[in-house]
C-alpha cells in the first residue's frame, strides 16, 4: 500500500529590517517552544502570500512592514503535514515589536548579536542570505 501524502500547507516568514537590525521572535508552542526565529505563520484560504505575510507581522508582533521580495522557499515535513514557507525580506514602516499570537517574545537584534540567542535550524542562514540580498540593493 502506497504511503499517504501529507496534506501540504503554505506558510510566509520575513526578515525584517530596521537599519542593521532584523526583528526576531521566540516562539511559544512546540515544536520550536522558547527559540528564536523569523516571524511569520500560516497562509489563510484566499489571501495572497503578501497579504497573509502581513496579517501575521501584525498579529504576531504588532509591526507593518514594506515587503521587498521573495529570497527563497523551503519545504517543512512533520508527522501530520508538510508546509511549504515562502520567505520574504522586508523593511520595517511602523510599531514597536510586542510579542503576540504566538510569540512570548519580539525584538530587534544586530546580525552581531544573533550568535547569542539559541535560534531554529536555519534561522541564521537566511537571515545572512536576507542581509546580503538586502546589500546588493
Amino acid at each position: 500500500m502506497p504511503a499517504t501524502a501529507h496534506p501540504v500547507r503554505h506558510a510566509v516568514s520575513a526578515c525584517v529590517w530596521r537599519g542593521e537590525q532584523v526583528l526576531v521572535v521566540r516562539r511559544a508552542k512546540a515544536p520550536n517552544k522558547g527559540l528564536w526565529s523569523l516571524p511569520g505563520g500560516h497562509v489563510e484560504a484566499g489571501e495572497s502570500l503578501h497579504e497573509a505575510l502581513a496579517r501575521e507581522l501584525a498579529e504576531e508582533t504588532g509591526l507593518t512592514a514594506r515587503i521587498l521580495g521573495q529570497i527563497g522557499t523551503r519545504d517543512l515535513a512533520g508527522p501530520r503535514k508538510s508546509v511549504h514557507l515562502h520567505i520574504f525580506n522586508a523593511v520595517w514602516l511602523s510599531g514597536a515589536p510586542v510579542a503576540g499570537d504566538d510569540a512570548v517574545d519580539a525584538r530587534w537584534v544586530a546580525r552581531g548579536e544573533l550568535g547569542g540567542l539559541k535560534m531554529t535550524g536555519g534561522t541564521r542562514d537566511l537571515i545572512e542570505l536576507a542581509h546580503r540580498l538586502m546589500s546588493r540593493g
